[in-house]
C-alpha cells in the first residue's frame, strides 16, 4: 500500500506511531486476543488452584525449559528481519526502476518527437497513459480510508484520463496497468509510422531503433510493475530476489495468479 514516508522525522515519533505499523496490525487481530484471553484464563486459574500444575512441573527452573525455546526464537526474529530487509530493498530497487524508466521514457519521447508539432499530440499521449499506469498501479494498492479520494478521482484530476477512458480501462478484467502501457504504445508506434511516411528526417535503421529504445522502456515499466506486485502476493514468507540483468525478464519470470488488478 502507498504510505507518504518522511526519512527525515524524529525517531521519537516514529517509535511511538501507532497507525499503519506492526503493532496497530498485530492488536487488532482475533487471534492474539483469543490467546491472550487463554494464557490469562489458564494463569488466573493456576493462582487460584483450581487447576493443578502438571506433574514434574514443580519446582522446574523455568529458565532452563525455556532457554532452548528462547534461542531458537532470538534466531527466527532475527533471520526474518533480515529477509524482510531484503525484501524491502528488493522493492525499493524495483520502484526506483520504475521512476527511472518512466523519465527516460518521456526524454526519449521528447528527443524523438518533441521537434514535429504533428508528433507532439501522441506524445502527450504516450506520456499520459504511461503516468496514469504508474499511479493506478500505486493508488490500487492504497487502503481506501473514509473521506479519502479514490484512485480513479486522483488520476482524473491530474489530467492523466479522461472520463471515457476511465470508464473503459475501470471494466477492463485484467491487469489494468499492462493496458494503459500499451495504450502508450500505440501512440507511440502511430508516430512512428507517420515519421515513416516523412521523407529525409530518419532512415529505416534509425526509426527500428527508436522503436526499439522506446518499446524496451515501456516493457520495463510493466515487468518492474509486475514485479513489485509478484513479490507483494508471493505466498512463501522468504521470498528470492528477482534479478532481470537484462531489465525485461521474459524468460525467468512468470506473474503470480494475484497480479491482476
Amino acid at each position: 500500500m502507498v504510505r507518504y514516508y518522511n526519512p527525515h522525522e524524529s525517531a521519537i515519533i516514529s517509535l511511538f506511531r501507532w497507525k499503519f505499523t506492526l503493532t496497530s496490525s498485530v492488536f487488532q487481530m482475533g487471534e492474539f486476543w483469543l490467546y491472550m484471553t487463554i494464557a490469562l484464563v489458564v494463569m488466573i486459574l493456576m493462582d487460584l488452584n483450581f487447576v493443578d500444575f502438571p506433574t514434574g512441573v514443580v519446582n522446574l527452573d523455568v529458565w532452563k525449559l525455556l532457554s532452548p525455546q528462547l534461542s531458537v526464537t532470538i534466531f527466527a526474529v532475527v533471520f526474518y528481519n533480515n529477509q524482510c530487509y531484503g525484501r524491502y530493498m528488493s522493492l525499493y530497487s524495483t520502484c526506483v526502476d520504475i521512476d527511472v524508466n518512466e523519465k527516460n521514457l518521456v526524454s526519449e519521447l521528447l528527443v524523438d518527437f518533441g521537434h514535429d508539432p504533428d508528433l507532439r499530440g501522441n506524445v502527450r499521449q504516450a506520456c499520459k497513459y504511461s503516468l496514469a499506469a504508474i499511479f493506478y498501479f500505486y493508488l490500487s494498492m492504497e487502503d481506501q480510508s473514509p473521506g479519502m479520494r479514490t484512485s480513479w478521482q486522483i488520476i482524473r484530476d491530474k489530467g492523466l484520463l479522461t472520463e471515457a477512458e476511465i470508464r473503459r480501462v475501470s471494466d477492463f478484467p485484467g491487469t489494468v496497468f499492462m493496458l494503459l502501457l500499451h495504450w502508450a504504445s500505440i501512440a507511440i508506434k502511430d508516430n512512428i509510422k507517420k515519421l515513416r511516411g516523412k521523407q529525409g528526417q530518419y532512415t529505416p535503421p534509425e526509426l527500428a531503433a527508436m522503436s526499439s529504445r522506446l518499446f524496451v522502456l515501456v516493457d520495463r515499466i510493466g515487468v518492474s510493475c509486475l514485479t513489485v506486485r509478484s513479490i507483494q502476493n508471493m505466498p512463501v514468507p522468504f521470498v528470492e530476489h528477482f534479478d532481470f540483468p537484462d531489465g525485461l525478464g521474459h524468460r525467468n519470470w512468470q506473474p503470480h495468479s494475484g497480479g491482476t488488478a
